[in-house]
């Protein structure tokens, strides 16, 4: 909760977890700087968390970052009123991935075209194809609400939403028996993963509308395979190459 309210701070939001990893996008004027420094703040409110004990093991939280600005393809695929996912795609979503798989405990790395478009907001060391940041040469102030493009309030209601939940938590939606969270659980269930290639390539050379088309139909047909074998896509991740979907 902490990473995410500096986030917003910053107008930047959540788009998915992947694992124990936060996808955040920043959009809008001064996007990279306003990124930049969120993940500064982030860094710095990780290194406060304590110590804790799970078990026999000590546990201290940490954390990579890595940021990257460019163009990014949304996407929406699956069977309507039934199953839907939400998708980023594209060269810019794989070079995220790189850059933060580049950095080490503690770090926060920035690609080029970040680099470029911050200017002299950071001190960094260059590296490989990225650039370590050292520090900032000033801190950024969170600007007023009003001042940064945000995503407005939907007024879709939750009909339009509940595609895109696991089934458990979109039947306590339409039974109306949604507390305001929703306790784990602990059972054997087996979980598959599937690595999605080719996506950037047929992007580049098809087109979004092709690439968009195909993936209907391959998702289309996992999630009817879902559905008659009593499973379903709980979500979909970004990757270093392709995308990933898991069962």
């Amino acid at each position: 909760r902490r990473m995410l309210d500096i986030a917003a701070d910053y107008g930047g939001g959540n788009v998915k977890f992947g694992g124990d990893a936060l996808l955040l996008l920043f959009q809008g004027k001064d996007h990279a700087a306003r990124a930049v420094t969120a993940a500064s703040a982030m860094q710095r409110a990780t290194r406060g968390f304590t110590t804790f004990h799970a078990g026999r093991n000590r546990i201290h939280l940490r954390m990579t970052t890595g940021v990257h600005s460019g163009n990014f393809y949304s996407a929406v695929a699956g069977l309507p009123g039934r199953q839907m996912q939400h998708f980023l795609l594209g060269t810019g979503i794989t070079r995220v991935n790189e850059i933060q798989a580049s950095a080490t405990v503690g770090e926060l790395v920035i690609s080029d075209d970040t680099k470029n478009i911050v200017g002299d907001l950071c001190i960094t060391s260059p590296r490989a194809s990225y650039h370590l940041v050292l520090g900032l040469n000033k801190h950024l102030l969170p600007p007023k609400l009003d001042a940064v493009i945000r995503q407005t309030s939907s007024k879709l209601g939750s009909e339009h939403l509940i595609p895109f939940l696991p089934p458990f938590v979109a039947a306590a939606l339409q039974q109306g028996n949604l507390q305001t969270s929703i306790e784990g659980e602990h059972r054997k269930v087996t979980i598959m993963f599937i690595n999605v290639l080719g996506i950037n390539e047929l992007l580049e050379e098809k087109g979004d509308e092709s690439l968009l088309a195909d993936l209907q139909r391959y998702l289309s047909f996992v999630l009817g395979l879902c559905e008659e074998y009593g499973g379903f896509v709980s979500s979909n991740d970004t990757y270093t190459s392709g995308i990933k979907l898991i069962l």
